[in-house]
């Protein structure tokens, strides 16, 4: 999904799952403009990117495997 301002948004028809999720949904609302949230899904697994617009700026992100939270920067 993409909001007004040409950012791709974490999918927001859906009620969050899991606290990261709606922790994904604010950061995308507060970022817009300066940062990219990317969400992805797969096997029940979250994935969140966060790629500032600044070039000089560092990539951060996590994995959440429900039992276990991987973050990576």
């Amino acid at each position: 999904m993409t909001d007004e301002h040409g950012q791709d948004e974490p999918d927001t028809d859906q009620p969050p799952r899991t606290p990261t999720l709606k922790v994904a949904r604010q950061l995308a609302k507060e970022l817009a403009g300066m940062a990219t949230v990317e969400v992805d899904r797969v096997l029940g697994e979250i994935s969140v990117g966060i790629t500032p617009s600044n070039p000089d700026a560092r990539a951060f992100g996590w994995t959440d495997f429900s039992d276990e939270l991987a973050v990576e920067a």
